[in-house]
């Protein structure tokens, strides 16, 4: 179990450095047809005229809300992965009654170590 624990913490931490610090959101986001849903266009208009920020910076400065707050927040993104690994992780296990106060604490320290994890992919960059 803590094997998966880790593993889903690299994995988020790499999701948090891909969405903070890529285009490749953006990207795909096209791709598939989201445009409009993500406002897009609005943020590619921005581009040709020599907006300087990414889609993370646009998000901040154009549509800024508690939920968008959320979503550029490394350290916020980093305590939400951490509570959906662990539900996931005993989700997995079917493990749900073990669920007590010691499990719910963990979710500090991974939290932690996956910021940690985010902050060093970042600086390899």
């Amino acid at each position: 179990m803590l094997e998966l624990l880790l593993i889903n913490t690299l994995s988020s931490a790499y999701v948090i450095e891909v969405w903070l610090n890529t285009n490749a959101f953006i990207e795909y986001m096209c791709l598939f047809g989201f445009r409009y849903f993500f406002r897009l266009d609005e943020y590619f208009k921005l581009k040709k005229e020599g907006y300087p920020h990414n889609y993370v910076g646009y998000l901040s400065e154009y549509h800024d809300c508690f939920i968008v707050r959320l979503l550029i927040c490394a350290t916020c993104l980093s305590f939400w992965f951490a509570v959906f690994n662990i539900f996931v992780v005993y989700s997995l296990f079917d493990t749900y009654s073990d669920i007590d106060l010691s499990t719910l604490v963990s979710v500090f320290p991974l939290a932690f170590l996956n910021l940690f994890l985010y902050r060093v992919i970042h600086k390899l960059d």
